[in-house]
């Protein structure tokens, strides 16, 4: 949330060590965007997740929403992610 509200706008890859980590971390910062209203498109991304799902974070996301990607080290491909701007490797 800090990056998304004090820096410029771009796509946020948040990487992590495993599923649970993931899961657990997408619906946090879908929780938070909630109360602040904040407008944030959040994606989990890891190597279970049914390969159409996976798909999601290359897609268009709207003007002014940028994508944060919850993702394990299957996301090393994240470099042909859109919009990818900031990395936080937790």
């Amino acid at each position: 949330m800090p990056i998304h509200k004090s820096l410029p706008q771009g796509g946020i890859l948040v990487f992590v060590t495993g599923q649970r980590e993931v899961e657990h971390s997408y619906q946090k910062i879908r929780g938070d965007t909630e109360p602040c209203a904040c407008a944030l498109f959040v994606l989990p991304l890891y190597a279970m997740l049914h390969a159409a799902k996976q798909l999601c974070v290359f897609g268009k996301v709207k003007e002014g929403d940028p994508l944060v990607a919850v993702a394990t080290n299957v996301a090393e491909t994240s470099l042909t992610i859109p919009d990818m701007k900031y990395v936080v490797d937790t």
